[in-house]
Order: C-alpha cells, then structure tokens, then sequence
C-alpha cells in the first residue's frame, strides 16, 4: 500500500478475481451507461462478491436510445447467453443486483416487445 506521487488517493493491492467454484451461488451485477452495457458474474467468498468472468460490449448505434433500465436488461441477458454453460450448470439459484427493478418490470410487463423478450 502507498500513495502514488502526485494523487490524492492510496493505491491498495487486494486479490479481486476469484476462480469459479461449483459450491456456491452465481451473482449478476448489470451495469450500464450511454455507450456501453457490461455485467460482472461473480460469486461470494468471505462475504465479498468476487467476480469471476466480465462480459460487455459498446451499445450499436439503435441501441443506445434505450432506456437505462433496458440496458441493464441487455446486460443480464447478454451474461445469461455468454456464460450459460457455467450458469446452466449451477445447483444454486442465479442473484442479480441491480439499482432498477428491471426483472420485476420485464416479467410483469404487458407492452414488453420482442426485443425485451427474446
């Protein structure tokens, strides 16, 4: 630990990647801004939510007119596909944590179209 020159702030070395473990429950944590949609699959280990893969990628241009909400909905979707055979093959049920209640919103929906549903 030390500060660097010229920062205000302290840089800290910490062990953030973890190995993916059979044992224990998936987490999803969505993320999205006006460029991008990404997600962290992670999993618990000490009571901190390590992340085990990332996945991501920049918004074409249809899609960043979305809303915020359906960004994150992209994000969780797109985790769901890339890491499938790691999901698939969970005993465990998958969390996801995210600011909006957008899973809430697309199961209840009844305007929900195919992009928010495929």
């Amino acid at each position: 630990m030390g500060r660097r020159p010229g920062t205000n702030y302290v840089r800290t070395w910490t062990h953030c990647c973890t190995a993916y473990d059979t044992g224990i429950s998936l987490v999803i944590i969505p993320h999205a801004n006006t460029l991008t949609a990404w997600a962290v699959l992670g999993q618990k280990h000490e009571g901190f939510i390590h992340p085990v893969p990332f996945t991501g990628r920049v918004l074409k241009e249809s899609e960043l007119r979305y809303h915020i909400t359906e960004k994150e909905v992209f994000a969780i979707l797109r985790t769901l596909e890339v890491f499938r055979p790691l999901i698939h093959g969970s005993e465990f049920p998958v969390v996801v944590y995210t600011r909006y209640s957008v899973l809430k919103w697309l199961l209840q929906s009844k305007t929900a179209d195919g992009r928010h549903l495929k």
